[in-house]
């Protein structure tokens, strides 16, 4: 018999308090950076619609329009906080930093606290 099957069901929910707290205990994790980097890496390549290696303004704000994310105006400074050498365009190393910082800053002031939109 499943564990979770016993549990209390608020104990099965995924509440954002138990997403912080799972994310902390495993940000040191290499393992799991790991894997967080891999799947960065697809979803890179997958956002670059033209493959030239970069994704531009039209490609990271057409990904929240694709998925319906009605207002899509937070990706003009998410874009910019995230192509820190300011060149017009985010590099893969560009994201995969941010997209490590949004999942695992404490910095309630990060720059990067809009990744991925109103999504937290």
């Amino acid at each position: 018999t499943s564990s979770a099957a016993t549990e209390p069901e608020d104990k099965r929910v995924l509440t954002e308090s138990v997403l912080i707290e799972s994310l902390k205990q495993l940000k040191d994790d290499p393992e799991f950076k790991n894997l967080i980097v891999t799947l960065g890496r697809e979803l890179f390549y997958m956002m670059d619609v033209n493959k030239d290696c970069y994704v531009d303004r039209d490609e990271y704000r057409r990904v929240f329009e694709n998925i319906g994310v009605a207002e899509s105006e937070f990706t003009k400074p998410a874009f910019e906080a995230i192509d820190v050498n300011h060149d017009g365009v985010i590099s893969f190393d560009e994201f995969t930093a941010a997209h490590l910082d949004f999942l695992f800053s404490e910095d309630e002031n990060s720059p990067n606290n809009f990744f991925w939109g109103p999504l937290l």
